[in-house]
């Protein structure tokens, strides 16, 4: 190894700390001689590293061994985090930052690969430590102000805003445009579109003003400032300035993978209608994967996945969407949409929904959207069912302990829903309970320290709280009128100007007598007085108490009376009768027989076919009729005389008949 290294300096004292390639040879050169010959292999790692060859760095890592890792803390951290491994590399550069080994170079790169890694308050912190040392600093203030905003961006789009260090654009974010770029992206994560817009401005016109870079190099950064233009005008509906924008856009000559992506995504939804879905699913999925280290962020990736869902259902691969689980609450009503195949009809619809929903109760967007369909068919008592059983589920599943499942089953959107469909069946006592844990569940979250979730995203809106004090003040018991004192007192502490807190308060503490409020209480509610100066009193007492109706079914002129049948006014039209249902022959002008129901015989004009001469109608001619009335009848005609009670009557009634049938016969 001795004979080796004055070998290695030679050839490297003929290269140039520039000339890359000749210190890779040397490298190679000295290797030759002895494998393990630890300068050369340090020497070789750094050139591949300055020659952007990581993944031929890395293998030299692995193939090395130990003695190089341990040798170079900070070459072995940047090859991980170049070559996509930043959660590796964050590990490395900690090791190395305990036993001291160039200590600011690996704080650079651990927060780089933190920021990768999508660890964004651990990237903030490392930056505030690089930025607290201002003589170390020097030189290095201005990319540690751009890297810091840019972490304030992505904690802003990461939910945690609360965390950043500056949540509003100062005077210094207009002097840079990379500054100005990332302000923009704040402003943007917080749904502030117009002063995100402006900021984008700003950052196209200092970068192209830049002296100090080219053409190619001032195309490369305003690649993203015009991706992030064309976004913000089609969140804002001005498709056609977006679409405009979006042809200035070569979307072929972007280098990375991922930004490529998304500006083809970004032209795509900028369109006003989709002509031929096909297309566009084909130009969506156009785009080449994703290298290791060039990964969409989290929530890139959940847009991006809701996008191709979208896409997929618009060219009918129902199947595909359905087979695959998601997790957020907008994919599982994709999810739905698939699973009932674009159906239209509700009905239909929720028929297709209830099979997955009994094998996946759990999944709150899929039950809300089963809920809406059963809303939709006037089911209410359904839409009821399908949420409690949610409800029940995530209480009793393993993981329902965790606080970001109860969060969502808390939510003040679900809470809202359930407490309504509750007050439409007139069950206030269920209604009253969903009321009252959702708030001891957001106050119990108030003072949870130890989240990193923003202290707004910790808690429900007021509305929340006062409905639930309300309801416990309607209950009315000891226990619920001392539990409604203490919820509005905790409002008014957070919020003095809280007007129904105070009210709530001093109603709940007087209705209970616990005892009587501080006269700070009092003295911000509105005087009595003034509240009953336009009512007058006389004018009260001379039109008396108004009568409520009996109840369900009876109507406020009387207990117990039905309630009356629609008027003339109200009643239906008739409704005309189409042409094939009309019978043969039918004439409109015609009086239809109102006798037309009953049979021919029991008709008011039914008249029977006999010969002349004959009885036509009455009981003489009916089966059953007394005997004594048919013999008056034949003796008043001289045709014989009345029947005995003997045999001898029922033989000459034979001869009659028998005289009769030969008549018949002739």
């Amino acid at each position: 190894m001795g004979a080796a290294t004055p070998s290695l300096a030679a050839l490297l004292g003929q290269a140039t700390l520039e000339d890359h390639d000749a210190v890779l040879k040397a490298s190679n050169a000295a290797l030759k001689k002895s494998k393990s010959d630890a300068n050369a292999l340090h020497a070789k790692v750094v050139a591949l590293l300055k020659l952007d060859r990581f993944d031929d760095a890395l293998q030299m890592f692995e193939e090395a061994g130990d003695e190089l890792k341990d040798r170079a803390h900070l070459e072995h951290a940047y090859t991980l985090y170049k070559a996509g491994k930043p959660g590796r590399a964050v590990t490395v550069a900690e090791a190395g930052k305990e036993i001291g080994e160039r200590g600011r170079g690996l704080k650079h790169v651990e927060a780089q690969a933190r920021y990768r890694s999508e660890a964004f308050p651990e990237a903030a912190d490392v930056y505030d430590h690089l930025l607290s040392d201002r003589a170390e600093a020097f030189g290095e203030q201005n990319d540690l102000r751009i890297n810091a905003s840019a972490v304030d961006a992505q904690l802003a789009w990461a939910n945690a805003g609360h965390l950043a260090r500056r949540t509003k654009p100062g005077r210094e974010d207009m002097d840079a445009f990379e500054t100005a770029y990332n302000a923009a992206c704040g402003c943007i994560a917080r749904g502030a579109f117009g002063q995100g817009e402006v900021l984008l401005r700003r950052a196209r016109v200092l970068c192209e003003a830049l002296d100090d870079l080219t053409d190619a190099e001032k195309a490369a950064e305003l690649l993203p400032i015009l991706i992030q233009q064309i976004y913000v005008m089609a969140r804002q509906g001005r498709l056609d300035e977006a679409d405009e924008l979006s042809v200035q856009l070569e979307v072929a000559a972007i280098p990375d993978a991922s930004t490529k992506h998304i500006a083809r995504v970004n032209s795509l939804a900028s369109a006003k209608t989709i002509s031929n879905p096909y297309l566009f699913h084909r130009l969506f999925h156009s785009s080449p994967s994703y290298p290791p280290n060039d990964q969409p962020f989290s929530f890139q990736q959940n847009l991006l996945s809701q996008n191709a869902a979208t896409l997929d259902m618009l060219v009918f691969k129902f199947s595909g969407i359905a087979a695959s689980r998601q997790k957020a609450p907008a994919l599982s009503v994709i999810r739905a949409v698939a699973y009932a195949k674009g159906q239209i009809d509700p009905k239909a619809a929720l028929r297709a929904i209830v099979p997955v929903l009994e094998k996946h109760p759990e999944d709150i967007g899929l039950a809300c959207t089963a809920a809406h369909l059963a809303l939709q068919t006037n089911n209410y008592s359904g839409a009821v069912r399908v949420l409690e059983r949610m409800d029940e589920r995530l209480n009793f599943m393993p993981y329902a302990s965790q606080v970001d499942v109860q969060d969502l089953r808390y939510s003040p959107g679900l809470v809202a829903l359930m407490t309504t469909l509750y007050n439409v069946e007139n069950r206030s006592v269920a209604a009253k309970k969903v009321l009252l844990n959702a708030a001891r569940h957001w106050r119990q979250r108030q003072h949870d320290t130890s989240s990193q979730i923003e202290p707004s995203a910790l808690t429900a809106p007021d509305s929340l709280f006062h409905a639930a004090g309300i309801a416990l003040l309607d209950a009315g018991g000891q226990e619920d009128l001392a539990e409604a004192a203490k919820l509005f007192g905790a409002l008014r502490d957070v919020g003095p100007e809280d007007q129904a807190a105070r009210a709530g308060f001093v109603a709940a503490q007087t209705a209970a007598h616990i005892e009587m409020p501080d006269a700070d209480w009092l003295d911000g509610l509105t005087p009595v007085p003034s509240l009953v100066q336009s009512v007058d009193v006389d004018i009260l007492e001379e039109a008396g108490v108004p009568r409520v109706g009996g109840g369900f079914g009876t109507e406020q002129g009387g207990p117990g009376r039905k309630r009356a049948g629609p008027s003339n006014e109200t009643r239906r039209k008739k409704r005309k009768l189409r042409q094939s249902r009309m019978p043969k022959n039918f004439e409109p002008e015609k009086k239809v027989d109102p006798e037309r129901w009953l049979p021919m015989k029991e008709r008011s004009y039914y008249k029977p076919k006999g010969k002349k001469g004959k009885g036509r109608a009455g009981g003489d001619r009916t089966q059953g009729g007394f005997a004594a009335e048919d013999g008056a009848k034949r003796a008043a005609s001289g045709g014989g005389v009345p029947a005995s009670a003997g045999g001898g009557g029922g033989g000459s009634a034979g001869k009659s008949k028998k005289a009769k049938k030969g008549k018949g016969k002739k």
